[in-house]
């Protein structure tokens, strides 16, 4: 069993540029929750609780017969020495015990930097798969990983900064991902960030109370995108968190020569065929993407503009349709409960101003497709009525039934995002003039992703990009001011790539189903 709890590399030249030494240490081992919520299993069935005598590290469900964590929890210890706890948000109490029959730890892992720091546990038996015990997939591109900005859920137990809180409940928060250079420079004298690796950070909220080995999941489209790894202090200012990228080259770099090789090969030829070809992968824009040719404008401009947020975490946008409704991108609510939603309007900035509103219930459309996006839409029921002035806040009028969007018609996308330029504020609203493009021609680029289906446009303008409007952001046809589309996807992280031109959600295609389930 390792004795260590942080691991201390001897520094040959004194950091003076940021005047103290880093130590490369476990987070989550009896860590503090700073800034985190309580949870119901539920809202993270995939959680898993790693024990031995204990509570030890987290763990996630990635197939009913294993389980995923952090190699540096796993590091010596015997395999029968080791229960695994799921179904429970209770950390020593309810849910199923598992034993463990094989530990299986990534041949490249590096107990000195924590590089490649995964490790695979066979369950002795399968687990009983129902509400409370879900397996997660695995993001499989790297990239998506690493686009600063991206919110991140990562959920776990540990000790917590406030006594009145009970440290045996399942936490969560949201947590943005962070510059890779950037922190790699933070941690540059104590062996550095290496591409198995990303980092995660937000003021006063930490990854310490995830637990090492606990989830790290993409905040929209619900896929796991790392394990907690490492940092230095609970929510330290100078440092973020560390985390193990579960990017397919990470899991297919396990022996070849044993089965757990052929294994997780198989989990990601099964949940992320795009991964291992040349086809492009289609992936939810805006989110915490780059603003590309925007400008910035005030709520004035785009009075229907609204903020989705996860946790209080802006995640997504939307457009007031009704002074009780929002709609917004499926995607971005698929498998979020609405209690975990809240809805900022009437703001420039989406952290700041307005007004803050509940959700009391999500309406996906039924046909949501979350492989190709179609019927890319979702209502948000609000618990309070919005308070239409006319002047920050305003409901936004559609287009009708079933009209076509003509070729090269000019539209305004809006929404928050990363910019470009450092000097930008990213938490500033922005928006971007689009030329809608042909249709047949955008099918054709995305032929092997599922193509572009009736409930679907295409917009591109050279140098510019839908980036700037967050998916589920509203996107407005500027001859009549009328909504016609919601941001929806893209060709993965690639902002203005020439060769692809953004993806949306076509508004009169579903206007029936909107004006029933909003009571416009």
């Amino acid at each position: 069993m390792k004795k260590l709890l942080i691991v201390i590399n001897i520094l040959a030249l004194y950091n003076s540029v940021y005047g103290l030494e880093t130590s490369r240490t476990e987070i989550g081992k009896g860590g503090k929750i700073v800034g985190g919520l309580e949870i119901a299993i539920e809202q993270a069935p995939y959680q898993a609780s790693l024990m031995l005598r204990w509570y030890h590290c987290g763990g996630v469900i990635i197939t009913r017969d294993f389980i995923l964590s952090v190699a540096h929890c796993l590091e010596g210890i015997n395999h029968e020495d080791i229960l695994v706890r799921v179904g429970s948000a209770k950390v020593n109490l309810g849910g199923d015990v598992h034993y463990v029959d094989v530990v299986n730890i990534h041949p490249k892992y590096d107990k000195l930097t924590y590089d490649y720091d995964v490790s695979l546990l066979h369950l002795t038996k399968p687990i009983k798969l129902d509400g409370l015990t879900k397996r997660i997939a695995v993001i499989g591109s790297p990239r998506d990983a690493l686009i600063p900005g991206t919110p991140v859920i990562v959920s776990g137990w540990g000790e917590t900064l406030n006594p009145n809180e009970n440290k045996e409940n399942l936490r969560a928060v949201v947590l943005t991902t962070y510059n890779h250079l950037q922190c790699h420079q933070k941690y540059i004298f104590d062996g550095g960030i290496t591409t198995q690796m990303f980092c995660a950070y937000r003021e006063n909220k930490d990854s310490c109370f995830g637990d090492s080995g606990g989830p790290v999941v993409h905040a929209t489209n619900r896929k796991l995108l790392g394990l907690v790894s490492f940092g230095v202090d609970c929510a330290s200012s100078s440092h973020p968190s560390v985390f193990t990228n579960l990017s397919a080259d990470i899991l297919r770099h396990f022996n070849a020569d044993n089965t757990m090789f052929i294994i997780i090969t198989a989990i990601l030829l099964t949940n992320f065929n795009a991964a291992f070809s040349s086809r492009v992968a289609r992936n939810q824009i805006g989110v915490g993407g780059k603003i590309v040719g925007g400008e910035e404008i005030k709520i004035e401009d785009v009075p229907y503009q609204a903020s989705i947020q996860f946790f209080g975490m802006h995640i997504c946008g939307g457009a007031i349709i009704s002074k009780d409704c929002v709609i917004t991108a499926a995607h971005c609510t698929f498998r979020v409960v609405a209690n975990q939603l809240t809805v900022r309007v009437g703001a420039t900035k989406n952290f700041d101003g307005g007004d803050v509103h509940e959700v009391s219930k999500i309406k996906d459309h039924p046909f949501f497709n979350i492989e190709t996006y179609d019927y890319d839409f979702s209502i948000l029921q609000l618990k309070k009525s919005i308070e239409i002035d006319g002047v920050t806040k305003k409901e936004i009028r559609m287009s009708m039934l079933n009209e076509k969007l003509n070729e090269k018609t000019s539209i305004l996308i809006s929404g928050w995002g990363e910019t470009r330029n450092l000097a930008e504020d990213p938490n500033v609203l922005r928006s971007v003039i689009l030329s809608v493009s042909n249709l047949l021609q955008c099918h054709i680029k995305y032929i092997y992703d599922g193509g572009v289906t009736k409930r679907m446009f295409c917009a591109f303008t050279l140098n510019k990009d839908a980036c700037a409007g967050d998916s589920g952001g509203p996107v407005r046809r500027l001859s009549d001011g009328l909504l016609v589309g919601l941001v929806s996807f893209g060709p993965g992280s690639l902002c203005a790539d020439p060769n692809y031109p953004g993806g949306y959600s076509l508004i009169s295609s579903v206007r029936n189903w909107i004006l029933i389930n909003a009571q416009v």
